[in-house]
């Protein structure tokens, strides 16, 4: 779990620094390449100076309520690891896809429940949504340079598994093509 957070925040564009005793291979090579900070010990009081933001992610109730004062103590935004009742926020499980992002949550209630519905939304988004984001929004670009309108029932009609199969296969002339065909009836300039 530890991990995942981190990539998370890495990906936002955060400086990490992760306190713990033991950790998985993968932090241990992030430390390495200088991607996080990593102090091999068990939290202590003063860890938390200068941080913006917590998250304790540890099985040691313990450690988390330590790191919860703390964070409260300091005004620092504090996120303890199934334990809603000791959080500021709660993070959501996230599925990205370029400018896609879907996140899922069940308000603190079910991280497991969450994690499930994100593995079982990952398998029908797939990689091609990426590119269909970044389709979709050429597209419209394009379109509103030129001063054409297309009714959002154009669009949505015009989002469909053939579109998504074009751009599996990596075509991306013919699934622009396609949907402007889709949209306004005509083809691809460029």
């Amino acid at each position: 779990m530890a991990e995942r957070k981190v990539r998370q925040l890495l990906e936002c564009g955060a400086t990490v620094t992760v306190v713990a005793k033991d950790v998985s291979a993968s932090l241990n090579e992030m430390a390495n390449d200088g991607r996080i900070s990593l102090i091999c010990r068990r939290y202590e009081k003063g860890d938390l100076s200068g941080a913006f933001l917590a998250i304790a992610a540890t099985d040691d109730r313990e450690v988390n309520e330590g790191v919860a004062g703390e964070a409260r103590e300091q005004g620092i935004l504090v996120n303890i690891a199934d334990a809603p009742d000791m959080c500021d926020f709660i993070a959501p499980a996230v599925i990205r896809r370029g400018d896609l992002v879907v996140a899922i949550s069940t308000g603190g209630l079910s991280p497991a429940l969450a994690r499930r519905v994100r593995e079982e939304l990952e398998t029908m988004l797939g990689p091609e949504y990426e590119q269909l984001a970044l389709l979709l929004g050429v597209v419209r670009r394009e379109l509103r340079q030129q001063g054409v309108a297309v009714e959002s029932d154009r669009w949505q009609k015009a989002v469909d598994s053939d579109l998504r199969a074009l751009l599996r296969r990596g075509d991306l002339a013919a699934a622009k093509e396609m949907l402007l065909a889709r949209l306004v009836g005509v083809a691809s300039t460029g």
